[in-house]
């Protein structure tokens, strides 16, 4: 009776035991399921963003890296073997897969962004932020003085943007037409430099005679801004 009895209290520990290890087994099937589909949605969120600035002209038409590419497989392929045998999600070379395919993600993201962050940084603005106030003081330039600084405004705003739309890609590839159109209509071509000192030192306060060299006055007459500036004696 004895016998029969630790019989069968060894058998139930035996079955407690499995029914632990199987339950440990779902639930390390469950994280691992959702590490997936996290891994895979930000490997697809970095592909779509690179596409999205190569479909707008503003990294060269290459096809996704190689890391990349194997990165998606490499998801595909485990998503189709856990569909065959569950197991698949729990052995022991899976978090290594996984970070393989993280890291794949993460150095395309990387790519991605700095592509972005570098074709905005090369757009110059005809006129710098500082200086647009001396032109929106003036009646007869406050409009294209005001319309440039909602330019400069779209294009601090792309900056501090990502990942982007393919609107706001487009929007970033019209930022130099823009730029061109509304300073050749408020600057011309060109904004010498020397003009560019002297109007930061007059927006600064800081202004005096020696900045006013003959092609600063030059410039300054030919734009009609000659009634925007005074002299004062310290």
């Amino acid at each position: 009776m004895m016998l029969e009895r630790a019989q069968a209290l060894k058998e139930s520990a035996e079955d407690l035991h499995k029914l632990t290890d199987v339950q440990e087994s779902i639930r390390q099937y469950t994280t691992r399921q959702e590490q997936l589909q996290a891994v895979k949605g930000q490997v697809q969120g970095a592909a779509l963003a690179w596409n999205t600035l190569r479909a707008a002209g503003l990294v060269a038409n290459e096809a996704l890296p190689a890391s990349v590419d194997a990165a998606l497989r490499n998801v595909a392929y485990v998503q189709r073997g856990a569909q065959a045998d569950a197991g698949t999600l729990i052995k022991n070379d899976f978090s290594v897969a996984l970070r393989n395919v993280k890291k794949a993600s993460d150095d395309l993201t990387l790519t991605a962004r700095e592509a972005w962050e570098a074709y905005l940084a090369d757009i110059e603005p005809p006129v710098p932020a500082p200086v647009l106030t001396v032109f929106e003081r003036q009646a007869g330039l406050a409009a294209a003085a005001s319309a440039l600084r909602q330019v400069y405004q779209l294009h601090d705003q792309l900056r501090r943007t990502f990942p982007v739309t393919a609107e706001q890609a487009r929007k970033a590839k019209g930022l130099a037409a823009e730029y061109d159109r509304l300073g050749d209509g408020l600057v011309g071509a060109h904004l010498p430099p020397d003009v560019v000192t002297f109007l930061q030192v007059v927006v600064q306060g800081q202004a005096n005679l020696a900045a006013l060299t003959p092609e600063v006055w030059t410039w300054v007459q030919d734009h009609g801004l000659l009634p925007a500036f005074t002299v004062r004696l310290q």
